[in-house]
């Protein structure tokens, strides 16, 4: 899926608040879904991940029990831990703030916060290249006023053309 050049404005730059600004909402022609709208997520993310902490867990733990306590060997456990410890840390971030569902009210996200429409300030599109060097969408954030944010991540999604044609017709967040 390539994307289109208009949605190509932020490419990898960080999210700055301060350097966003948001258009007024015109909250007559805003298109809240009329029924609730479920996010379906695919699970081989999950499976990949905890085939992964096996892999790092057992390959530690197999290195401790035959170790006899060499400090190169606990230096590797202690290494092998971290990264662990890091990809579980971002993996319970990322669900965090994964989006549930839509409705009339606003967004329920994974952790169970209800973010409303009347804060909602505009949805900030992140993109990556990929190797050939094409830009695909990394993520979509939602982002609103008072401190809150929600994430679709598009290659996770099972029902990504109905959340997509959602999301399209909600305003963008541009840069000043």
């Amino acid at each position: 899926m390539k994307v289109p050049q208009a949605q190509q404005n932020f490419g990898k730059q960080k999210l700055n608040r301060n350097a966003l600004r948001f258009a007024d909402l015109d909250w007559q022609n805003f298109k809240r879904p009329l029924n609730k709208l479920v996010v379906l997520y695919n699970r081989s993310a999950n499976i990949a991940a905890i085939i992964l902490y096996f892999i790092l867990g057992g390959l530690s733990l197999l290195l401790l029990i035959t170790s006899d306590g060499r400090p190169q060997s606990l230096i590797i456990v202690f290494f092998n831990l971290t990264i662990l410890a890091i990809i579980i840390f971002y993996r319970m971030a990322a669900k965090r703030k994964s989006i549930v569902s839509f409705d009339e009210n606003g967004v329920t996200c994974a952790d169970g916060r209800q973010l409303l429409w009347t804060n909602f300030k505009g949805k900030h599109i992140r993109l990556r290249r990929t190797q050939s060097g094409f830009k695909r969408i990394w993520r979509v954030e939602f982002i609103f006023s008072e401190g809150g944010e929600a994430w679709l991540i598009p290659l996770r999604l099972k029902n990504y053309d109905e959340v997509l044609s959602f999301a399209n017709v909600l305003p963008d967040a541009t840069a000043k």
